[in-house]
């Protein structure tokens, strides 16, 4: 992912992970289409990505995590799920700062102390409003 501070837009190649979360100002939640997401990197030397778009608004939160958040799971093997995840985000705060934590804490929640199966990204960053 790259941002232009300039122009707010965002540049999205998917190379095997999950659709980045949008969460609009209303609580909406917005993801790129499941058709855009490529191949991991180095599955395939040379494998060309898209490169896909979006001018960020005022109030709008970006999301990026891996699937070791996803399918983060407790001592019952139950996975954490983007459903739930994109619950949390849609009613969260939309403060990349305080989303981030909640976010964090909810995964660390859940696993209820079962240690971690993979690995764990999580980004969150924001449009401020003027």
């Amino acid at each position: 992912v790259m941002v232009d501070l300039e122009t707010h837009e965002m540049a999205v190649a998917i190379a095997g992970h999950m659709s980045p979360m949008v969460r609009c100002p209303d609580g909406r939640v917005e993801e790129f289409p499941e058709e855009i997401i490529g191949m991991p990197l180095g599955v395939v030397g040379g494998m060309p990505f898209d490169v896909h778009r979006r001018t960020l608004q005022p109030g709008e939160t970006v999301v990026l995590y891996t699937d070791g958040v996803s399918e983060a799971m407790n001592y019952a093997s139950d996975l954490y799920t983007v459903e739930r995840l994109r619950e949390l985000v849609s009613k969260s705060s939309p403060d990349p700062s305080v989303m981030g934590k909640l976010i964090r804490d909810d995964v660390r929640q859940h696993a209820n102390g079962r240690p971690q199966n993979d690995d764990i990204t999580l980004m969150v960053y924001g449009r401020k409003v003027p």
